[in-house]
């Protein structure tokens, strides 16, 4: 499980990378990759974490719909887990 959550981790921060290089459609698949490894981990604040950075690369894209229920996934897991 170890090997995953770095996995996930690597593909989170490359993701970060390709947006600030403005590979926005990279650095979205990566994303995805990173939240698909989070689901099947059951890793609530990396599925957290993965929703709120695709919601940001969405916005980007202009794909605002995407982004506001990528967003709003995100801030429900985050309340959740503080309750």
């Amino acid at each position: 499980m170890k090997d995953k959550n770095g996995i996930a981790g690597c593909y989170k921060n490359l993701g970060i990378v390709e947006h600030y290089l403005r590979d926005f459609e990279k650095s979205k698949i990566l994303f995805q990759k990173s939240l698909d490894i989070c689901i099947e981990l059951q890793d609530k604040d990396g599925i957290a974490s993965c929703y709120q950075n695709l919601g940001v690369v969405q916005q980007t894209l202009r794909e605002f719909e995407e982004s506001k229920t990528s967003q709003q996934k995100a801030l429900d897991m985050f309340i959740e887990m503080q309750n």
